[in-house]
């Protein structure tokens, strides 16, 4: 597998490259695998209300904050069996994406196109490796808030139009006083 698209733990064990590999090898070699198992710990929730919408899904292999993102906006697919066979087939795909960590241990959240049903808690799921997905940019300061123009740079400029304005002032001359003339 591409480098880019091994996992980061397997990226851990293995340090040399892979031998060269002809077209015979590949005929008679295992099929390649191109997802990582993950279970369905359960939904987002408080201490009393549940949000079904955002599911919380404990990939193999993951098992710090730093290893999730490589999976942040990866496909992920839970498979089930239905009893009665539509297009061909008793199986049907609820398709989602890792959207971000949930806490420092390796578990993410996801969000599925629908909501996934109380039977899938448990279950296993699929998150595929073909898709590149996108890598989270590094952000200083706690809880990974983006420090963009609008909070940190118009500050800087607002800081810097209120001290050169004060001291512009503060420079010019006293002002002479204007004499209010009455008409009588």
């Amino acid at each position: 597998i591409c480098s880019t698209l091994r996992p980061p733990a397997l990226r851990r064990l293995t340090t040399d490259s892979p031998p060269a590999v002809t077209m015979a090898e590949t005929a008679d070699a295992q099929a390649v695998r191109l997802y990582v198992k993950g279970v369905v710990l359960g939904f987002k929730r408080g201490m009393r209300t549940q949000y079904c919408h955002t599911a919380l899904i404990k990939i193999q292999g993951v098992e710090d904050s730093e290893d999730v993102d490589f999976y942040l906006g990866k496909k992920i697919a839970y498979i089930f069996k239905a009893h009665t066979e539509k297009k061909g087939s008793k199986y049907r795909v609820v398709w989602g994406k890792v959207c971000r960590a949930h806490g420092t241990n390796g578990v993410v959240k996801c969000k599925f196109r629908t909501n996934l049903p109380p039977k899938a808690i448990g279950g296993p799921v699929r998150v595929m490796l073909s898709r590149r997905g996108y890598r989270r940019r590094k952000a200083g300061g706690r809880g990974g808030r983006a420090r963009g123009r609008n909070s940190l740079g118009l500050v800087a400029s607002l800081t810097a139009y209120h001290t050169t304005r004060c001291i512009s002032v503060a420079a010019q001359p006293p002002r002479a006083e204007a004499r209010l003339v009455m008409p009588f």
